[in-house]
């Protein structure tokens, strides 16, 4: 459901009080901070422009 980008099915399957801790104390999210989060990460993956890069052989 993330990697697919549907946030509302994944809303589903946390709690209201979900909180995510990260490394440290003061790295936790609620359940909408999370969901922002990684709305946030679709729109900025989604909209990635991937260019080649040309190697020059001299």
């Amino acid at each position: 459901m993330l990697i697919a980008g549907d946030t509302d099915k994944a809303r589903l399957l946390l709690t209201d009080t979900y909180r995510g801790y990260g490394p440290a104390a003061t790295d936790s999210a609620s359940r909408d901070q999370l969901m922002a989060s990684w709305q946030q990460h679709y729109k900025t993956q989604l909209n990635r422009k991937v260019r080649k890069a040309r190697r020059l052989f001299g």
